[in-house]
């Protein structure tokens, strides 16, 4: 399951095509979170089901060499979350 989730990693939209996009957004914007992780899954008619969604998904570099394909991922997502720290506290 490794290479799948490193696959899914990689391109998202192989996964998730841009209904299934919109519908995630949606749940996004729905929470009224400024940062929040969704686990989900999709029922066996495409459907995605939302398991939870929260502002508190841990998000941490992995150090052991068998989940070293998620550090890239892991390193946008913090600096993606600098920026709207940093947007949010200067106003901008």
């Amino acid at each position: 399951m490794h290479q799948e989730e490193e696959s899914f990693l990689k391109d998202t939209h192989q996964v998730f095509d841009e209904p299934h996009q919109a519908a995630l957004r949606a749940v996004a914007t729905a929470t009224g979170l400024d940062y929040s992780g969704i686990d989900c899954a999709f029922n066996c008619n495409g459907k995605i089901v939302v398991f939870e969604t929260n502002a508190a998904m841990l998000v941490h570099d992995e150090k052991g060499e068998i989940f070293a394909y998620k550090n890239p991922y892991i390193t946008k997502i913090k600096a993606a979350f600098g920026v709207k720290l940093t947007r949010l506290a200067t106003g901008g």
